[in-house]
């Protein structure tokens, strides 16, 4: 399959001679490049790095200070260079025949749930041997892929095939002597259990899971700005640079471009011509579809839990902890419950839940009789 970014350089070089010598048509071209699309880096052109990655360690060389911060799980500064970025970064493949998922997982930094959760999803392909390397009791999973893995992404899957298959050397775009001092802090429970890492964003200083560092797209334009007469393009005519540092993805405002969108052949195209194509200019390669979004129907279940809650806030007065030491679950697990009472059904305090619970009640009440009698009251 052709790359895309070569499909549309190929019709975008048969394109430009008569944009060119357009002046009007130019004109329009360039300024939407000062578009918000430009300023919004797509996912696929961005380095990232996850803090709950299991390689930032300091027998992998990452510089973390203080250096026990880490092993004694308190909060530290981790600094990220590009020597640091090529080991978080490295590409994982699956040998053809398979591998265990205890070997897979120490090279892409996750724990063994994450593989199998994903192998209940569908998304490894997995056979089960009994007997592998003497291992008695259940068979054992050998998992393969398809394509290599990104360890950085969030389900360790590559991007889209359309942006080719640049991705493994994004780290090469970064200046060589890029480094940048970076926050990392535990995230602890109520119940003082231990889950992840968080990062803190230089920017907006708060706790997130993966920070983005946008990357610059080989525009193929600028293998024609060259051309053009000096004083043609004014200096806000070119399409912005991205900031080389990592924040997280609202201050970098981050987007993904996939073909699930009705518009997504327009936005590939305006967004790797820098604003000189349209889509329609363009015509769609023949491996090119859309790719439908999984269907989604809700299955309202019972909540038991959330019902067992409901009613200890409605007929008795006990705080959080005493209802969750009588459910016996944590005090997040009863905040988690009582925020979803209280979205479900618009109130913000205790004393408004049971009044518009028992409006709800009294109005079920009074309908019942009108229903059993089939007379629509709507």
């Amino acid at each position: 399959m052709e790359s895309l970014t070569e499909y549309i350089r190929h019709h975008f070089l048969q394109l430009w001679p008569g944009i060119r010598d357009d002046p009007e048509q130019l004109r329009l071209r360039l300024a939407r490049r000062r578009l918000t699309v430009f300023t919004r880096p797509p996912r696929a052109w961005c380095i990232a790095i996850r803090a709950a990655d299991r390689r930032i360690r300091l027998r992998t060389g990452a510089r973390i200070h203080p250096e026990l911060a880490a092993v004694n799980r308190e909060p530290h500064t981790l600094l990220v260079d590009v020597p640091l970025l090529r080991r978080l970064c490295t590409v994982v493949v699956v040998d053809p025949p398979g591998e265990e998922p205890v070997e897979v997982t120490p090279r892409l930094g996750r724990s063994r749930t994450f593989i199998y959760k994903h192998i209940r999803r569908g998304d490894f392909r997995v056979r089960y041997i009994k007997l592998l390397g003497g291992k008695r009791g259940k068979p054992v999973p050998l998992i393969e892929a398809q394509r290599p893995l990104d360890p950085c992404s969030k389900s360790a899957y590559p991007p889209d095939v359309v942006w080719g298959d640049l991705w493994p050397w994004h780290v090469d775009a970064m200046p060589p002597a890029f480094a940048q001092k970076i926050r990392r802090e535990p995230r602890v429970h109520s119940d003082g259990r231990f889950p992840s890492w968080r990062w803190v964003c230089p920017e907006c200083s708060k706790q997130v899971k993966m920070l983005f560092c946008p990357i610059r797209v080989p525009h193929v334009q600028r293998y024609c700005d060259l051309g053009l007469k000096h004083g043609t393009i004014q200096q806000s005519d070119y399409a912005p640079r991205p900031r080389t540092t990592f924040a997280c993805q609202k201050c970098h405002n981050v987007y993904g471009l996939c073909r699930g969108a009705r518009d997504s052949w327009n936005r590939f195209v305006t967004y790797l011509t820098a604003g000189i194509c349209y889509g329609h200019e363009i015509p769609k390669p023949a491996w090119w579809f859309h790719r439908q979004a999984r269907y989604y129907k809700c299955q309202p279940r019972p909540t038991p839990r959330r019902d067992q809650v409901l009613e200890r806030l409605l007929t008795t007065d006990f705080t959080y902890p005493q209802i969750a030491r009588q459910l016996k679950v944590t005090r997040a697990a009863i905040h988690m419950q009582v925020y979803k009472l209280f979205n479900h059904y618009g109130v913000h305090s205790r004393g408004e839940l049971r009044e518009r619970v028992r409006l709800i009640r009294e109005l079920e009440v009074k309908r019942k009789p009108v229903r059993e009698l089939g007379i629509n009251i709507a």
